[in-house]
Order: C-alpha cells, then sequence, then structure tokens
C-alpha cells in the first residue's frame, strides 16, 4: 500500500467554547456567535480545493467535522457548536489537530510505482477569546497556528474556586471559602453575599486590582496597583441543618455565568472511621484512641483479608470511600476509593508509589490534643516494631 500528498490547503479550526465565550458584547451577541461567524467567513474564503475538519473545545476536545472539502457542510456543524460552563484548555485540541492533519490519501494499484511523499502540516486556525488556562504549557509541534482573537469586552469578575467544610472538632460550624478574581483592566469593588436556602446570611466587600496590561489593552483606573486582582474570601456561618449554599457576585458583567455559585451543604454527621490490622494489640490501642480518647463513636474494624474481600457497597457510597478516614496497619492494597488513608508499615498499590529500603525506628508522628498525644505516640511506636504479632493481646 502506497501514500501520496493530497494537492490543496488543509485548514483544521478550532473553536473555543468554554464558559467566557458566553460573554455578551456589545451587539448583545456572545463570543461564541462572533467565534462561528468568523469561522464559517474563513472558510468561505479558502480555494476551491481546500478541505477543512473543525474541532471545538473547553477542558475536553471533540472532532465536530472530519476533513472535508464541503464549506456548506462544514459551516452547518459549527453552527451547532454550544458554549460549555467549563474552562478552556487547548491541549487536547491541539493533539487532536495534528493526529488529524496529515495530508496522505491511500493511493490505488495504478499508483504502485508512486513514491511516500511526507505528510504535509494543516494550517491551525484557532477563534477564540484567548482566555486558555493552560497556554503557556502547550505548543504547536506541527504546523502553524493563526489565533483570531474574539471579543472585546474586558469587564468581568467571576468566581474561580469554591470549597465548603465543616469543622471536624465543631460540626455545627461551616466555612466557606471563595477565590475571586477580575479579569478586566480596571479595578472594581463588589459586594460579595451568601445565602443559604435562598435567605440572606452574610456579606463581604471586596475591592479586586486590574488584571495584569497588556500592549494593545493598558491597566486603567485609579488605585490598579493597590490591589491583587485575585482575592480569597472566607465565611464562617453556624449550621446544623444542612440546605443549599449560594455565593452570589452583586454587580452586572460580560459573563453572568461565573457571577454565582450554588452548592449542597449536608447536615453534620458523625465521623466514620475503619481500622484494618491482623494484629490484636494494634486494634486495641487504635480503638482506645479513636473510640475512646477521641470519641470516634463509628468506629469500625477489619482484617485486611475482610477488607479485600468487602463488597464495594460496604467500602464506598457513590463512587466515594464511606469512610473518613482508613488506617491499614502493615498491608499493601489497590482496593481504594477516592478518601483518606493513613497506611503504617504499607503502601498503596498505585502508580509512583514504591517502597523505600531505609526503615524509621521509634519514629512518633502523631500529637493530637493532651489527653491522647501518650497514647497515639505509642501507637505510632508500636505499629513500626515488627516483634508485635497477631499473637499478642491486650
Amino acid at each position: 500500500m502506497n501514500f501520496h500528498k493530497l494537492t490543496g490547503k488543509s485548514v483544521v479550526i478550532l473553536v473555543d467554547r468554554s464558559g467566557s465565550m458566553k460573554s455578551i458584547e456589545s451587539d448583545k451577541r456572545s463570543r461564541l456567535d462572533h467565534a462561528k461567524e468568523a469561522a464559517k467567513a474563513y472558510l468561505s474564503a479558502m480555494p476551491s480545493s481546500s478541505r477543512a475538519m473543525v474541532i471545538a473545545f473547553a477542558d475536553r476536545a471533540e472532532v465536530v467535522c472530519t476533513f472535508s472539502e464541503d464549506v456548506g457542510r462544514l459551516s452547518s456543524r459549527i453552527d451547532e457548536i454550544e458554549a460549555t460552563d467549563s474552562h478552556s484548555k487547548i491541549g487536547e485540541a491541539l493533539q487532536l489537530a495534528v493526529a488529524y492533519s496529515s495530508k496522505t490519501s491511500v493511493s490505488t494499484e495504478a499508483d504502485a510505482g508512486s513514491t511516500i511523499a511526507p505528510p504535509e502540516s494543516a494550517s491551525l486556525e484557532l477563534f477564540s477569546d484567548g482566555r486558555l488556562a493552560d497556554a503557556e504549557n502547550e505548543h504547536v509541534t506541527r504546523g502553524e497556528l493563526t489565533f483570531h482573537q474574539i471579543g472585546e469586552a474586558t469587564d468581568n469578575v467571576g468566581i474561580v474556586a469554591f470549597d465548603i467544610r465543616r469543622d471536624i472538632e465543631r460540626a455545627g460550624i461551616v466555612s466557606v471559602f471563595v477565590q475571586i478574581e477580575n479579569f478586566g483592566f480596571k479595578s472594581v469593588a463588589t459586594d460579595v453575599s451568601l445565602a443559604v436556602d435562598g435567605s440572606l446570611s452574610k456579606v463581604q466587600e471586596v475591592t479586586l486590582g486590574a488584571v495584569a496590561a497588556s500592549a494593545s489593552q493598558p491597566a486603567g483606573g485609579s488605585g490598579s496597583g493597590e490591589f491583587a486582582a485575585t482575592q480569597n474570601l472566607i465565611f464562617e456561618i453556624e449550621n446544623d441543618a444542612g440546605g443549599m449554599i449560594e455565593i452570589k457576585i452583586h454587580r452586572p458583567d460580560a459573563l453572568e455565568i461565573d457571577n454565582s455559585v450554588v452548592a449542597p451543604l449536608s447536615p453534620p454527621r458523625a465521623i466514620r472511621i475503619l481500622s484494618v490490622s491482623d494484629r490484636p494489640l494494634i486494634q486495641t490501642y487504635m480503638r482506645r484512641t479513636f473510640q475512646y480518647a477521641l470519641e470516634i463513636q463509628d468506629f469500625n474494624e477489619m482484617t485486611p483479608s475482610e477488607y479485600e474481600s468487602a463488597p464495594d457497597a460496604e467500602l464506598s457510597i457513590d463512587s466515594r470511600s464511606a469512610f473518613d478516614l482508613i488506617l491499614l496497619d502493615k498491608h499493601d492494597t489497590n482496593h481504594l476509593w477516592p478518601g483518606n488513608y493513613l497506611f503504617f508499615g504499607g503502601i498503596p498499590k498505585i502508580d509512583g508509589v514504591e517502597r523505600e529500603d531505609e526503615d524509621v525506628d521509634e519514629q512518633v508522628f502523631a500529637n493530637w490534643a493532651r489527653c491522647t498525644c501518650s497514647v497515639a505516640s505509642w501507637i505510632a511506636r508500636q505499629i513500626c516494631r515488627p516483634e508485635v504479632g497477631a499473637s499478642e493481646s491486650a
């Protein structure tokens, strides 16, 4: 089987469909609308002998249309692209573009005497507002990339990170962490509120500096260098019932989708701990530390064989660990779900984790409250001692 080069130009159209492409411009149209219009105009201007393919991307990339010379078909597929709420990462899109862009075709038997021509790279045409999270880490390995800047609106303040945590010792206290970022070129001040089940609970004011200026769009606004463009806020509330938490930025801008975030808050529950060991003495002191000294009522015990044979429904809930902490004594395992694990003298069987030859003797690594530190320290020492066997009893 032989190959020969196709004639004409090959183009890969890359259309950004991330959340920022929902930004509304001065003509009341979204950036994605402008990107699709620009991409279709580019296709219409290509020579008749050219072919193109279309890739849409946000955090993941998708081939919308494989290589075709039918401009009408390509334009129709571009019209079907819809925006997502995800961040924009171009890495996977570039990999797909390179994989599809070699200009080769299978020759017929009549071409049996032809030679194999080296593949010619397609040109990559990127239609995006440029807010690519991985832009600094990615580069084009084949062909040339042309960036078509989409959008002029720069006024946008958004929520970029969010987390909810209950206090371990005070289950009725909830901390809500929020990170706010200014993507505009002028400093801004705005209120940020927290509501529980639609009822306003707390409000904080935050001042954000301008984003780093570019050559074409200088920073503006008074005091633009006095504040960071990214600020962290912490709300602390009392809640014993659970509910829906909403964080909201109270100012209109070009992108409304990142001005609020809603997440469920579960009611407080008892901490669940599982101890996995076949050494009775270790299990006894684990029980004394967690169940009695630390007052962990939902304390469970298994032997390593019981742990490995336990059904998934017993160890996991909704594809996560059913326990807040699993302690494993001298047991290597890959029987793991997303969660918190503490290995004593063992390792998780996952890629990149290997056992070191060096042993650490008499290492005290735990120090809880004064009433329990001596017990915890004793356990830390005893678990590392090979002579403490399953035959010992409390």
